[in-house]
């Protein structure tokens, strides 16, 4: 009788040790997951944030470079702006080199619009925008940039380019040219993984979302800011260079969910049959040793 006391508590003690282990295993997964989905995180950001300010950085060189081969329509415009064939010639010219172009603007030496290529005013972020990138000209010249931010418009959400065109030998005005974020959309689309929800904020704002994969912040289907829940779940960030924006990623809290119920349910089943089995010894055991009484 003794004996069998003590199979069934060595059996016990066992499956004991087993299921801790299991247990303890099973922690070290979900410490291991979490630092994989760390490092996954820093490497999308990583490209994808390089990928925004590869694009944006070409497209700046393009725009000067399209203002340097149209100077003379450019300044045709300026000094002409109800010269309707040149506005028409100077749209349809921006309408092909440009994916996802909106509308154009001139800028007089003094911040004054002489072109409005869209229906209303300048708004108040664009205006603010202007008079910065005046006065990053009086420090750098022609290496000034504008800083890129969302703009938001009645009809059109987009984020605006700026380059300088010379007007006379001591006077630049400002060529802009406000473009739709599809392209930026389409990047982060690329970049994006299951699990993954790629972002960029506002910098200096940064529960304000300004682009996703889905387009502007108009076109979310949620509430424009980051909740508190949502600003905690991100760990980390790449701020894009030559924008106003940083880059996110909002991991999916199901996908974590998700995986954390599969390990767990692996767990149940394998203390299920750890248990089992060490009833089953003790059965056997005890078995063999009635015979032999």
């Amino acid at each position: 009788m003794l004996r069998r006391i003590h199979v069934a508590m060595l059996s016990g003690v066992v499956a004991l040790i087993a299921v801790i282990a299991l247990i303890v295993m099973t922690q070290q997964r979900e410490q291991a997951f979490a630092q994989s989905q760390f490092s996954v995180q820093q490497k999308l950001l990583s490209g994808a944030s390089y990928a925004v300010a590869d694009y944006i950085l070409q497209k700046r060189k393009a725009l000067q470079a399209f203002v340097t081969r149209n100077q003379p329509l450019l300044l045709q415009l300026r000094f002409n702006p109800r010269d309707a064939v040149a506005y028409a010639d100077l749209r349809e010219k921006l309408r092909r080199q440009f994916t996802g172009y909106s509308h154009f603007t001139i800028i007089d030496e003094n911040g004054a619009p002489i072109w409005l290529d869209i229906e209303g005013e300048i708004g108040q972020v664009c205006e603010s925008e202007i008079l910065k990138f005046n006065e990053e000209v009086q420090q750098s010249g022609a290496r000034a940039t504008n800083k890129i931010l969302i703009h938001p418009n009645v009809n059109q959400y987009h984020y605006d380019l700026m380059a300088l065109l010379a007007v006379g030998p001591k006077t630049n005005n400002i060529f802009l040219v406000s473009f739709l974020p599809s392209t930026l959309a389409s990047i982060l689309g690329k970049h994006e993984i299951p699990g993954h929800r790629l972002m960029l904020v506002k910098n200096g704002d940064t529960s304000l979302i300004e682009v996703t994969s889905d387009g502007a912040r108009n076109r979310l289907h949620r509430d424009i800011r980051l909740s508190d829940e949502e600003m905690a779940r991100i760990k980390t960030f790449a701020d894009v260079k030559g924008t106003g924006w940083r880059m996110i990623d909002l991991p999916d809290e199901k996908h974590l969910s998700a995986f954390r119920k599969q390990v767990w349910r692996e767990v149940a089943l394998a203390v299920l049959a750890t248990i089992l089995t060490a009833l089953a010894v003790v059965v056997l055991v005890n078995r063999a040793m009635h015979r032999k009484e």
